[in-house]
């Protein structure tokens, strides 16, 4: 550490930290930040805390808190808090409310969010976290769930994901005690503790287990899952895990289906969707092959982050950070529904749930249930419990007379049918989505079984919804659904849906697509028809088309011919 020292009186133009005559540059303090060198920004504030102001303690707490450390870094921008906030920049606001929102002052919090949204730039979404506030105010609480940390694992906070294999407990650590080099974030990489397996220099981090079998990421390259198999002297070489086709986008986390012998796995697309980090599914074919990966519809998968499955019988339970979670990543689950689809997913309760991030909640056993939160400042283990509730002393009552048995629920409306070839008529499995006209996002969705048959539930009634039929090899469906203004009570609408295959040097038209006269503005009832075609190509990546189009016999030749294409490079567009 190289300490700047200055007697005297500095000009107007000196940028520095006094404290008793003594500066640290502030211009080092700024370069530190610049580099992602949190490490040596709080060093430097623990050896001399008197020589940084209150306006410069915010680039402590910032540090603090990029570094997990959010106790510390909560506790600094209060202190800088007390002498004004009024130089605070636009990401200060939004990473002292999301302090705020983490350690339960929610009030405080929502007055903050606010200040946030007034910005003109910042890094979180003010109307998201105010949702999530109101889910923590609503959390419910559980009498029945007990949590403990873990404390031999507590020694390398931060520490997260936890594995048990039947015999041994693995996790993942950034803690700095471990001496692993540090990434560009200013973050040590992770590491597998208490006992390592492999010795790697960069990210390494279980992230699922079948058997005995551990699945590991590491950072190699890209970055890839491998396997590791129990030997005598210990772990085997790591061997390339290859169920999963696509490389991992950041860290993983995968999990098996006990009834399917599914494997679930976390992905993220990157930019180019509307959505982020999301849950897939590679299918058992049996023979240990698995159909390609697929994306889970509605409602499991939402705009915002979803991550960590694990299934414990007919149980999916993960991740999510969207607005019903109470802040940051919450624990939900969902109730298998026939043999592949999931309910609606619910969140669970506090203690499991908090205002903190919650994320990797891995039943293995009820012995080995674990946690992971930063509810405490750094993220840290936590082994949970279910105590069921003592029977209650029933009273028999007097014999009552019978009373007759309640009328059957009253009819809801719904979209049902069946998938079939056009030429063979036979039941072709797939997918089918409603899509709300309106904002162009998925409603509801389900996956199809070998029976084509499939039942979809519209969520609001008096919308149009444009239904969408696809399976591989097919070209899409598309059809326009209206649904009543009153969906209870209302007759299902029944439809059947023959797709076409797919051939080659087959012709076929594109429905719909209108232009504004003598323009090749698309109109906005195009884009049903446009939309079916992008799945079509999404589907089937190896798929080439040809387009062509026509003009009506109005101008000459040679200007409807330019017309003509530029409408076709605008629907390609």
């Amino acid at each position: 550490m190289r300490l700047w020292l200055f007697v005297g009186i500095l000009g107007s133009t000196t940028m520095g930290l006094w404290a008793q005559e003594t500066l640290i540059s502030a211009t080092r303090l700024e370069r530190w930040r610049e580099l992602g060198q949190y490490e040596r920004i709080c060093l430097a504030y623990e050896q001399y805390p008197h020589c940084f102001s209150a306006h410069h303690l915010l680039l402590v707490a910032e540090a603090y808190a990029n570094l997990g450390k959010s106790q510390e870094a909560l506790a600094l921008y209060r202190q800088s808090a007390s002498s004004g906030t009024a130089g605070w920049a636009p990401e200060h606001w939004c990473q002292y409310a999301a302090l705020l929102h983490q350690n339960g002052e929610v009030e405080r919090a929502a007055h903050f969010y606010r200040l946030c949204a007034e910005q003109t730039s910042h890094s979180i979404d003010p109307a998201l976290r105010l949702a999530q506030l109101t889910a923590c105010r609503s959390l419910k609480v559980s009498p029945h769930w007990k949590l403990e940390p873990v404390t031999e694992l507590s020694a390398y906070r931060p520490v997260y994901a936890t594995w048990w294999t039947g015999s041994e407990l693995y996790a993942s650590s950034r803690s700095a005690s471990l001496g692993a080099p540090v990434d560009r974030g200013g973050l040590p990489y992770e590491r597998i503790v208490p006992r390592n397996p492999v010795r790697y220099r960069y990210h390494q981090a279980v992230v699922g287990n079948l058997g005995d079998t551990l699945l590991i990421y590491l950072s190699k390259g890209r970055g890839n899952i491998y396997s590791c198999v129990p030997t005598p002297a210990g772990w085997s070489r790591p061997k390339r895990w290859r169920v999963i086709p696509w490389l991992p986008s950041g860290r993983p986390s995968v999990a098996f289906d006990p009834k399917t012998g599914d494997v679930y796995f976390t992905h993220d697309p990157g930019l180019h969707v509307p959505y982020g980090r999301d849950l897939y599914r590679c299918r058992y074919l049996g023979d240990g092959k698995y159909a390609q990966p697929e994306r889970l519809p509605a409602p499991i998968n939402t705009p915002y982050n979803e991550d960590a499955p694990f299934i414990v019988q007919d149980t999916l339970y993960f991740a999510s950070n969207g607005p019903a979670s109470a802040g940051g990543y919450d624990i939900f689950y969902a109730v298998r529904v026939g043999e592949r689809e999931w309910g609606t997913p619910q969140p669970m309760p506090a203690p499991i749930n908090s205002c903190a991030n919650d994320i990797y909640f891995y039943r293995f056993s009820e012995a080995h249930t674990y946690l992971s939160s930063d509810r405490e400042g750094s993220f840290q283990v936590y082994r949970a419990q279910y105590v069921p509730p003592a029977p209650p002393v029933v009273e028999l009552p007097p014999p009552a007379v019978a009373e007759p048995p309640p009328p059957p629920p009253a009819p809801r409306f719904a979209v049902v049918g069946q998938l079939s070839h056009k030429d063979t008529r036979e039941a072709l499995p797939g997918q089918v989505l409603l899509i709300d006209s309106a904002t162009q996002r998925e409603a509801v969705g389900q996956l199809v079984a070998a029976d084509g048959k499939f039942r979809l539930y519209p969520p609001e009634g008096g919308k149009t919804y444009y239904l969408y039929a696809q399976s591989v090899g097919f070209m899409t469906h598309v059809q326009v659904i209206q649904a009543p203004q009153t969906l209870e009570g209302a007759e299902p609408y029944s439809v059947e849906i023959p797709l076409v295959p797919i051939e080659m040097e087959a012709v076929f038209a594109l429905r719909n697509i209108d232009f504004d006269f003598n323009s090749d503005k698309l109109r906005a009832e195009s884009i049903p028809e446009l939309e079916r075609l992008r799945r079509l190509l999404q589907e089937n990546p190896n798929l080439r088309i040809r387009f062509s189009g026509h003009t009506d016999n109005i101008g000459s030749d040679a200007y409807n011919k330019k017309l003509s294409e530029r409408r076709a490079r605008a629907v390609v567009q």
